[in-house]
């Protein structure tokens, strides 16, 4: 008969409470379901192993996910990846499968105010929905890559200041 000790149900609590968001994040972010899973796995492998030293489960989780997944794309990439930009997309949150956290992202990308002119609306739309680099949106518009890294920024500001307004705090929260 298997026991189960506190050890061990503490580590199950926290695996059902964030296998959820763990495994959807890290799939968004490679697009692969096979390695997602592989993934989470190796992210709570690591946390039973540390977990009578973590404090708070859900950042260290997230924090241990941006680490494996710097690890794979270091592994799987002949390119140079900039990891912040992979962790700043802000589509990355928009496949979460919610209806509430869709409804509330449509609002924002259809209010205006938002992108603030039409070729802004573009930058978003070539970045975040089609996934084009920031030097591809460059070419493809006739901008620099600043220009293109700076409207982007602005963008993503306006995004997080209107899902503030909505009460939403941090990206988390749409997970």
């Amino acid at each position: 008969m298997f026991r189960i000790n506190k050890r061990n149900s503490k580590f199950i609590e926290v695996y059902n409470d964030y296998y959820s968001l763990i495994f959807g994040s890290v799939c968004i972010r490679i697009n692969s379901v096979d390695d997602a899973e592989d993934i989470t796995q190796e992210i709570f492998t690591r946390f039973f192993n540390k977990m009578d030293e973590v404090q708070n489960p859900r950042k260290w989780l997230l924090g241990t996910m941006r680490m494996v997944l710097f690890e794979f794309y270091k592994k799987k990439r002949d390119d140079v990846v900039d990891i912040d930009e992979v962790f700043s997309d802000v589509s990355l949150t928009f496949f979460n499968g919610m209806r509430d956290q869709r409804l509330i992202i449509k609002e924002i990308l259809e209010d205006e105010s938002t992108f603030g002119n039409a070729q802004n609306m573009v930058i978003f739309d070539l970045i975040a929905i089609q996934r084009y680099t920031m030097e591809e949106a460059a070419k493809e518009l006739g901008l620099s890559r600043d220009q293109i890294k700076y409207r982007y920024g602005i963008i993503n500001k306006n995004i997080l200041i209107s899902l503030k307004k909505k009460g939403i705090t941090s990206l988390e929260e749409l997970l």
